[in-house]
């Protein structure tokens, strides 16, 4: 189907007020040039956004514990300077009173534990990309959602203000019937609270625009120009894959699951760090002396080569606590990758289905607001000829309204549910590369 642009609507005229409605056709083409102005709406959020820098930030601290994690492979220097005052007696220190050491120490075996941290770190980035990435979703699924929920506030503000020029026009129509005597002062009053009840909605039609567009306005970080907005209007998106391959490509690139598999790995890395703790290290050191505090050396210096064993066992048996814990926390991790697979799941199937239903829904909505219109036209007939009451003339006009109404919130949701599920199959390529 092809796309249309919305009609402006005449109000002397049912039929181009219906074409207003209808808007864009619903359409599972391809993106073309009306496919611009969302896109371009959650480039804005995501380039202003203080979150996404925030995610950048912390993505940035994680790269950086990746060279520190590869440092750690490396020998580690170490400088100590002792001045001593001991008694003139003190054989322990007749030497020297200052005695400075230089020492470099290399491991040599860590049971694991450097090759686990570094591994952590690694994690730790994918985790922190995964993070950005998911915050940059989350963002362009407001903008797409605030983004619908404008237009559909915005068109049915349209629909009320048609219905109010309907319902004054009525009661125009039924004053003038009654100054001939033809219409009692009861008819005026209930056209009279109908006008007021249409001028009720509109008011609240026209605050919730203005709320929406406050909404967008705080995300993507400049006001909005509601003018351009509807010039430009995005039309919903088809996907032409299968459901199968929707999900499967969705369960690939979620950023919410790379998310749960890297914490999933950070916590095994912790396990294998927790473990290492169980034997002790094998370094070498060496080291050069400045100095005695036994005996006076005219500061000359000593060179020292050690091969020794140290241990982290904490206090008691906590290291074998933390290695249970660690496990726990591992197990746990990898439940919740789990659960994110569901939970995205439920969601790209709920929203592929959404979309077809809303198809259908939307072209029985058009043919049911066409029919609408028909019977509103032929009941302001039939009252002239005496054979409908006012009160079917008013409900014709109120139904009518509803109609409207109706079909432009399917509109609205047609297109954010056709975005957010573009987002979850292809991410945020189609905000780059529309």
């Amino acid at each position: 189907m092809k796309l249309l642009s919305v009609i402006g609507a005449t109000k002397s005229n049912w039929r181009l007020w219906t074409l207003a409605l209808a808007g864009i056709q619903l359409s599972f083409a391809t993106f073309d040039s009306f496919a611009q102005s969302l896109p371009k709406l959650m480039n804005l959020a995501l380039i202003s956004h203080p979150s996404i820098a925030s995610q950048r930030a912390q993505m940035q601290a994680a790269e950086i514990g990746i060279e520190t994690a590869k440092w750690q492979y490396f020998p580690t220097p170490a400088i100590s300077t002792e001045r001593v005052k001991a008694a003139n007696g003190d054989l322990f220190y007749s030497g020297d009173k200052t005695v400075t050491t230089v020492r470099l120490q290399q491991p040599l075996w860590t049971n694991g534990r450097l090759t686990a941290g570094k591994e952590k770190a690694q994690a730790t980035l994918a985790y922190e990309t995964a993070d950005l990435n998911e915050t940059s979703l989350q963002i362009s699924l407001k903008v797409a959602q605030a983004y619908a929920d404008l237009l559909a506030s915005h068109w049915r503000m349209q629909s009320t203000e048609q219905s109010l020029a309907t319902h004054q026009k009525l009661r125009e129509q039924v004053q003038r019937r009654m100054d001939l005597g033809a219409q009692s002062d009861a008819d005026l009053q209930l056209a009279q609270t109908r006008l007021d009840s249409v001028k009720s909605d509109l008011s609240a039609a026209r605050a919730r625009v203005e709320s929406y567009a406050v909404r967008l306005k705080q995300l993507i970080g400049q006001p909005v120009n509601l003018g351009e907005l509807l010039a430009n209007l995005s039309a919903p998106l088809n996907l032409p894959i299968s459901q199968d391959r929707a999900l499967e490509t969705a369960l690939v690139i979620h950023p919410a699951i790379k998310k749960s598999r890297a914490q999933s790995q950070i916590q095994e890395a912790i396990v294998e760090e927790n473990r290492s703790a169980l034997l002790p290290d094998v370094y070498v050191r060496a080291e050069r002396q400045y100095g005695a505090f036994s005996t006076p050396t005219s500061n000359t210096f000593q060179d020292r080569i050690f091969v020794g064993l140290s241990t982290q066992l904490g206090a008691g048996l906590s290291v074998l606590s933390n290695v249970k814990a660690a496990q726990a926390r591992s197990l746990a991790a990898k439940e919740e990758v789990q659960s994110q697979t569901l939970s995205i799941s439920e969601q790209v199937l709920t929203d592929y289905a959404q979309a077809a239903r809303l198809v259908e829904q939307t072209q029985a909505l058009e043919s049911a607001l066409t029919s609408q219109e028909q019977v509103m036209q032929s009941h302001d007939r039939q009252f002239l000829a005496g054979r409908k009451s006012w009160t079917e003339v008013l409900n014709a006009a109120r139904e009518l309204s509803q109609a409207q109404a109706q079909l432009t919130d399917v509109k609205a949701n047609h297109i954010a549910v056709s975005w957010r599920l573009a987002l979850f199959v292809s991410g945020l390529d189609i905000v780059n590369n529309p």
